[in-house]
């Protein structure tokens, strides 16, 4: 048994933890109730960062990475703001003039 990494995007409504909680009841119903699917099911959330102004969210999590940040069976939640959250709604049309929009990037380590 290993492990592997994962990311998740988010955009909505939702408070990091609704955001968690969606992401992973939507893989326990896509891949079940293996503890070893390598999923954010098999995760928990433990730590809400947020990405800091004008940061690529990419070399942010590389950068997470590198430090060795992040645990086995641990999901961080990055949130994005400003630019980074334009860009990131052009993911969801739906959303568009909608008012208290947030995303997220979720980003673990999965037992697989």
């Amino acid at each position: 048994m290993g492990a592997c990494n994962f990311t998740n995007i988010y955009v909505g409504k939702g408070t990091p933890q609704e955001a968690f909680r969606e992401l992973y009841d939507q893989a326990l119903s896509e891949y079940g109730y293996d503890g070893y699917n390598g999923t954010i099911s098999t995760t928990s959330l433990v730590k809400v960062l947020e990405l800091p102004p004008r940061k690529d969210i990419g070399i942010f999590i590389d950068e997470l990475w590198e430090r060795n940040k992040i645990g086995k069976w641990e999901t961080f939640c990055i949130e994005v703001k400003g630019v980074a959250l334009t860009r990131l709604k052009t993911r969801r049309p739906d959303l568009k003039g909608k008012k208290g929009i947030r995303g997220y990037y979720f980003v673990g380590l999965a037992a697989s």
